[in-house]
């Protein structure tokens, strides 16, 4: 039985805004202990939307596969772009929803306000750590303060690692390296992630089993199943729980037949297959 196709950084999103401090202390707790969560956030969703287009205009599109020159960019990583246009004259597609710029307060120092570039990268992208940089001048210029950067990963490749950018001549050197966290790592913290309180390692296990189930169907229903069930016996709020449901429900899709079997069982009671898997 095939599975359908998946949006995976479409949930990822959802659930970062919606749960942005719990995401940061998890990922990446050293910047989280410099944020004073008693104030408010702010998702600079127009600011981003300059940030994006200034990106856009240097490299000359986010597929493009050379830096500094007119190159011609990939359709297979961007498929808003003809492979016959000038990558210089095409105009930007709409903005990258996996790029969030976040306005944060600092609990101690001189400067009182943090602003964090976060980016949730779904598949390799040769030029990431490129755009990384660009993002991070772009955000100077515009905000006139630094941004702290931050990548996610969420593909599949070991070996693909991306956390710095850099270059040297003769009396010019420069080197910019930003947070990562690679979540494909974490299938060796399985035990860490199951004691973990933060949402977000139950949002990793979802991954994890997402990518361990892409050929098949019915292993994937029975970790959604496991997944629901043990959120059902979790400690999270209300709120928490109904968007870690939508999330593992918008993640690990399934057939339309295992999705009805799937809920016919959960409402029977029979949604614990624990005897059933293993990690």
């Amino acid at each position: 039985m095939s599975i359908p196709r998946h949006d995976s950084d479409s949930p990822w999103n959802l659930l970062l805004r919606q749960s942005f401090p719990d995401a940061i202390a998890f990922f990446f707790p050293d910047t989280a202990r410099l944020i004073d969560w008693q104030h408010p956030i702010e998702f600079l969703d127009g600011d981003l939307r300059q940030v994006q287009e200034r990106t856009w205009a240097a490299i000359g599109g986010y597929g493009d596969q050379r830096v500094g020159e007119r190159a011609i960019a990939d359709p297979m990583i961007d498929p808003m772009i003809d492979p016959m246009d000038d990558p210089m004259t095409t105009p930007m597609p709409n903005p990258s929803v996996a790029d969030h710029l976040v306005k944060v307060s600092r609990k101690h120092g001189k400067d009182m306000v943090l602003f964090l570039h976060v980016n949730l990268q779904p598949s390799p992208e040769a030029k990431l750590a490129e755009r990384m940089l660009i993002h991070h001048l772009a955000i100077f210029d515009l905000l006139c303060h630094p941004a702290i950067s931050l990548a996610i990963l969420g593909d599949e490749n070991p070996h693909w690692r991306p956390s710095s950018y850099g270059f040297e001549s003769a009396d010019t050197r420069l080197n910019f390296e930003f947070g990562m966290v690679k979540l494909l790592d974490y299938r060796l913290q399985w035990p860490t992630l199951e004691r973990s309180r933060n949402l977000f390692a139950m949002a990793v296990m979802a991954h994890l089993k997402l990518q361990e189930t892409q050929q098949n169907a019915h292993q994937r229903k029975i970790w959604k199943s496991w997944l629901i069930h043990r959120l059902s016996q979790s400690r999270y709020s209300q709120q928490e729980n109904l968007s870690l449901l939508q999330f593992i429900d918008r993640l690990l899709i399934l057939p339309e037949p295992l999705q009805q079997e799937l809920w016919v069982e959960l409402e029977a009671g029979e949604g614990n297959p624990t005897a059933q898997t293993k990690t």
